[in-house]
């Protein structure tokens, strides 16, 4: 070439720009930007420019074909280092399409080439570039671990592994082919081979601050959890602006549940990058669970304000709406829940053939589907909406869950009647065939679709909204008599002793359909042996309780012969709501954790005691022993997350008080 790269590409810019007025220097020095179509019509002419300029400039000074490779990949670094990555493409692109001649070619020219058609996404063509170096013996051990990070940037971690163990039979002691194979082990799931080769690396090599912190990783996935912190401590001391290795410290002490190490953590994120989301997200998780639901909300709107369709902050928002008692913002946030159980629980939407009505328009002439969404005391609890809704003149379906059927057709008779038109009300059991309908809403929509959100309209919504058939609570009240009366001759108590009959649901249950909940369930749940003490007082325990895993409890309970051994099981007499509801309604209070049970007491009117884990779902509100919901329920909260040694303490104290007044 007799010229200097450089002056030769200052050549040909200032060839275009004379040559052609409609190719301005913005379209030269493009980038990997998005295009318009008039700059996309400027890069194709500019290409057509160049490469009538080169072949000119070949003619013109008697070089060979053969030397035009040479002479590309020197104008390519050219172009690059006078900031024209568009152009240094180009020639990149050309010597791709029509130059197989690499004579003259160093060592860095077929990087620049492999590295140029990587960057630009031709991986295929990248690694043959690469391949090519391998051939000719050139730094082999870097070109197999620049093929195993295309394989790694394209999906493909087991043909990267294989490249980076290549790199490693090549040179043993070249680290950075160290760590990133155990990253794509990592990426793998073979957590246990990561972690030998981040510390092959750092035996080698302890200041690699991404050894450290990709091994704390590794370490976190295999619930390695001290080892994790000591990991991404190491790396943190090495580069104490590592905002991630922060961050995923944080995310270890979450955890742990070590919920203000998390926060202080967190803290130093944010601090470093304030819009950092997902620092701002995991601030509010802890400050929820540690009860300071103001700060969590804070964090959530702040994530919001940053991303204004994160599913999880809205969510998470709603329960901190509506546990500090804001329902109306708490009701509307709550609808996120659709997306949500699609993101969290994988569930797919129902689809329905009619709008969604969330209060707009008139409901007079029209029929409207209600539906039950969730869980059994979800329905329980905002069925009391429904009578507003006859209120505005709709006809109404009603589809609830099986098991709730003939409770809820009960307990809805008297409005039917009402109407002397049985086609105004319509309720069903999922899986039953759906009549014709105009509309549809989720029963736990209705709140916001009919604007009663406020705690004045708790308080004064009509209570009992539920209601057993007279003649099928007759037969459990002779059934009941007839079981107590038996106990009490087994037990050799006098039939005329006047006793409490009180209902007890100590377990929330397991459901196969939830299996993944059955943990954070378990939170709200007694341990049956731990009321051991509550049997002894003078009062008949009827167990409501259902669920195969309680009722096993109880089972091996009575086999060791327990104290509790009193407690009548009607279990296997219970075949759905309307049974529990009769035997409920035969009995001078229930006991119950917060499971369905509470809900159907507490909408039948009864004499209810709600026993609450401390951080209690956001139904029941905060700081209070009522419940708006439900004026006849009293509730008993943990004051200590997991302890519930008071509650059950506070139980015995105020039972012997009704034991005594029942004397």
């Amino acid at each position: 070439m007799t010229e200097l790269p450089q002056d030769l590409a200052r050549s040909f810019l200032s060839h275009i720009l004379e040559c052609d007025s409609t190719i301005d220097r913005q379209v030269l020095a493009q980038q990997n930007k998005t295009q318009t179509k008039n700059q996309q019509v400027q890069i194709l002419g500019l290409q057509q420019h160049f490469e009538n300029w080169f072949n000119n400039y070949l003619q013109s000074h008697n070089l060979a074909k053969s030397k035009s490779s040479q002479i590309l990949i020197q104008l390519a670094k050219a172009f690059e280092s006078l900031h024209y990555p568009l152009i240094s493409g180009i020639c990149c692109q050309i010597i791709i399409d029509h130059c197989q001649d690499r004579n003259g070619w160093k060592q860095d020219d077929y990087f620049y080439l492999a590295e140029q058609l990587e960057s630009k996404g031709n991986h295929l063509l990248a690694v043959q570039g690469y391949r090519k170096l391998i051939e000719l013996g050139l730094d082999k051990h870097k070109a197999y671990n620049r093929i195993g990070l295309i394989f790694m940037s394209i999906d493909q971690p087991e043909q990267a592994i294989i490249n980076f163990k290549l790199a490693l039979e090549e040179q043993s002691d070249y680290v950075q082919a160290q760590i990133n194979l155990g990253v794509a082990e990592q990426f793998s799931g073979r957590y246990t081979q990561a972690i030998q080769s981040f510390l092959k690396a750092l035996s080698k090599d302890p200041s690699q601050i991404n050894a450290h912190y990709n091994l704390g990783i590794s370490y976190f996935s295999i619930e390695s959890y001290d080892l994790s912190i000591q990991s991404l401590e190491n790396a943190i001391k090495l580069n104490p602006l590592f905002t991630d290795a922060h961050y995923n410290l944080g995310v270890v002490y979450s955890k742990l549940k070590r919920h203000r190490s998390a926060l202080d953590c967190y803290k130093i994120v944010i601090d470093l990058n304030s819009d950092y989301l997902l620092a701002h997200y995991n601030s509010g998780v802890c400050y929820f669970e540690l009860f300071k639901y103001e700060e969590a909300l804070k964090c959530y709107e702040k994530v919001i304000s940053i991303d204004p369709d994160h599913i999880r902050a809205h969510w998470n928002a709603a329960h901190c709406y509506l546990i500090l008692g804001n329902l109306k913002k708490g009701f509307f946030e709550y609808e996120w829940r659709w997306k949500h159980n699609e993101l969290q629980n994988k569930q797919v939407q129902r689809v329905f053939d009619a709008p969604l009505w969330l209060g707009e328009g008139s409901l007079r002439h029209k029929r409207i589907l209600l539906h039950a969404e969730q869980g059994f005391g979800d329905t329980l609890q905002f069925i009391r909406y429904v009578n507003r809704l006859m209120g505005l003149g709709a006809s109404l379906i009603i589809e609830v869950q099986p098991a709730l059927k003939l409770l809820i057709q009960m307990s809805l008779l008297d409005e039917r009647k009402k109407n002397q038109n049985e086609e105004k009300l319509i309720v069903i059991a999922r899986g039953e065939k759906l009549p014709a309908y105009d509309l549809h809403c989720p029963l736990m929509s209705l709140p916001l679709a009919t604007g009663r959100t406020s705690a004045s309209f708790l308080a004064a919504a009509p209570v009992p909204y539920l209601n057993v058939d007279e003649f099928h609570q007759g037969i459990w009240s002779k059934k009941l008599d007839a079981i107590i009366q038996d106990h009490h001759l087994n037990w050799n108590l006098s039939p005329d002793e006047k006793r409490l009959r009180i209902g007890l649901v100590w377990s929330s249950g397991y459901r196969d359909d939830q299996k993944d909940t059955w943990e954070i369930n378990q939170e709200r749940n007694l341990q049956l042996k731990a009321l051991e003490t509550i049997f002894q007082l003078p009062i008949d325990w009827i167990s409501l309780q259902i669920g195969k895993i309680p009722n096993k409890e109880l089972q091996d309970l009575n086999l060791i012969g327990w104290q509790g051994s009193k407690l009548i099981n009607l279990s296997a007499e219970i075949n759905n709501f309307a049974d529990t509801a009769a035997i409920a309604k035969c009995l001078d209070m229930v006991i119950t954790v917060d499971t369905s049970t509470a809900h159907l007491c507490g909408a039948l009117g009864l004499n209810t005691w709600i026993v609450l884990k401390a951080n209690a779902c956001w139904r029941w509100f905060l700081h209070t022993n009522q419940s708006p919901w439900y004026p006849n329920v009293r509730l008993f909260r943990q004051s200590m997350k997991g302890d519930w040694n008071g509650v059950i303490n506070l139980l015995i104290s105020e039972l012997k008080v009704l034991t005594t007044k029942a004397r």
